[in-house]
């Protein structure tokens, strides 16, 4: 069954007392909760996570589980994030594909975070370098067909 059910029959309660202990969720629903062929609405999964104490989590009933990034390399992976709802609510009303901003954004912010450390690793190379232009030119002037 589910989680939910595993916590409900290991402590001797019925729906309808679990159903009453949460308040605004149907004894109907709840079975099809624990049955996994209804999801429960963030509310309520967290009333039910604080009513378990946590051993009943949301992602027990979206069944996420932690996977090896090596098996996966190249497959996407579900992942939960706090997001300001007036925020979502705009995005959503907005269209903007949530997915794909997180993932562009992430790029961009590793790109910078990658390109700071090979600065600081190269700084040395990079100042010597510099100096060396600046004492004997860039060379290749001989060269050049402009100014």
């Amino acid at each position: 069954m589910s989680a939910l059910h595993d916590f409900r029959k290991a402590r001797g309660l019925t729906l309808a007392a679990v159903a009453s202990k949460l308040g605004g969720v149907s004894v109907g629903s709840l079975s099809r909760i624990e049955k996994g062929v209804q999801w429960p609405s963030a509310d309520l999964a967290r009333r039910i996570a604080a009513f378990t104490n946590g051993e009943v989590t949301p992602n027990d009933f979206l069944k996420l589980t932690t996977v090896d990034a090596k098996v996966f390399e190249h497959s996407n992976t579900i992942v939960q994030v706090k997001i300001d709802a007036k925020l979502l609510a705009q995005a959503k009303a907005e269209g903007v594909n949530l997915a794909a901003e997180f993932e562009q954004r992430l790029r961009d912010r590793i790109s910078i975070i990658e390109s700071d450390r090979w600065r600081r690793e190269n700084a040395t190379a990079l100042s010597a370098m510099a100096d060396r232009i600046a004492s004997e030119g860039v060379g290749g002037e001989e060269y050049r067909s402009f100014g």
